[in-house]
């Protein structure tokens, strides 16, 4: 595989079934869509997107949601409002 699917955005065409078993995922690769087996920790639905994270193994993939609702980011000092409004 020429160019890797790690750090790119795809959408799940079969629900992960988090411990319990794989999905697929399918990810623009070199101007071409790749379905990959996708796993995660959790449980996520067909039709999800999500941020490919790392290799599990050959032609398959970690992935997480996308974007990361699980509040893992800590948001920085202008967090409260968007830029330019006058929200206070």
């Amino acid at each position: 595989m020429g160019e890797s699917a790690i750090g790119k955005v795809g959408r799940l065409v079969s629900r992960v079934r988090g411990p319990s078993g794989p999905g697929e995922v399918c990810v623009l690769v070199g101007g071409t869509f790749e379905t990959f087996l996708a796993y995660s920790d959790g449980e996520l639905p067909h039709g999800s997107e999500v941020l490919v994270i790392s290799s599990h193994g050959s032609g398959s993939f970690n992935v997480v949601p996308w974007p990361d609702t699980t509040g893992s980011i800590t948001p920085g000092p202008d967090a409260s409002g968007v830029a330019g409004t006058t929200e206070r």
